[in-house]
């Protein structure tokens, strides 16, 4: 994948399995040269049910040679398309079967290859959502406000998981790990969250960052140093939501 200045404008993605081959192309409305089009020769899967045709990404999937088109148009939110290329790693998009499922921007969307119908679309999580993540038939969700188990064949959310803050994490902490028999979280305050995999908390543990005694000898500059913490978190805050606006 090629990094430009434009990155995430635009940007394509192939990806294949033993049966297809997947090529997309996402552009955004903020592109400098909108070059997806409608075409009356390929459908167009609106993402949002509105007449307005921005942020697209056009899908090209062959199969034995045979190459077939679509649009999916409509597209509000952030992303950027990315495949598994180790375990353990997330993924916004993924072929299973004769379908492929992309987590782009607030939507969730399982669509099917052989006739580019809409399996199933939803917006499981109040804010956008991320990468997700393979598991058994399902697939676990990193959401901003949530993380959700979703089963992979109906899009039926099994369950929903919230912590005390988001799930960003800008201290370079992975914010969400799947181990053999649970999974390990961190959300934007450093707070460590273990849930099983049917979406109960095992155990948390909060970042501590200042002790009680250094508080009772020195409160000016615990309370000095409290500030400086708190101005920093909304520097960190306004970053983040300057990167989603751009």
């Amino acid at each position: 994948m090629k990094i430009s200045k434009d990155f995430f404008y635009e940007h394509e993605l192939t990806i294949t399995n033993d049966i297809w081959k997947i090529d997309l192309f996402y552009e955004s409305s903020r592109s400098k040269k909108l070059r997806i089009k409608p075409s009356k020769d390929i459908p167009i899967l609106p993402i949002v049910d509105n007449d307005k045709f921005y942020s697209a990404i056009k899908i090209n999937a062959t199969r034995k040679g045979v190459t077939k088109s679509c649009i999916l148009t409509g597209i509000d939110g952030a992303f950027i398309l990315h495949n598994l290329e180790k375990n353990n790693e997330g993924q916004t998009v993924m072929i299973h079967k004769n379908n492929i499922i992309l987590s782009i921007g607030f939507t969730l969307v399982s669509i099917n290859l052989e006739n580019f119908r809409i399996n199933w679309k939803i917006r499981p999580d109040p804010a956008e959502i991320f990468e997700f993540y393979k598991y058994e038939r399902d697939i676990i969700l990193r959401g901003e406000l949530d993380i959700h188990r979703i089963n992979i064949e109906s899009g039926k959310v099994l369950w929903r998981f919230h912590g005390n803050d988001v799930w960003i994490n800008v201290n370079g902490k992975e914010e969400i790990r799947l181990n053999k028999n649970n999974i390990s979280l961190y959300d934007w305050n450093d707070t460590y969250y273990l849930i099983d995999y049917n979406g109960k908390l095992i155990k948390s543990q909060k970042k501590l960052i200042y002790r009680k005694v250094f508080f009772k000898s020195e409160p000016k500059l615990w309370l000095l140093l409290i500030f400086k913490e708190l101005i920093k978190v909304v520097k960190q805050r306004l970053f983040v939501k300057q990167i989603k606006n751009e």
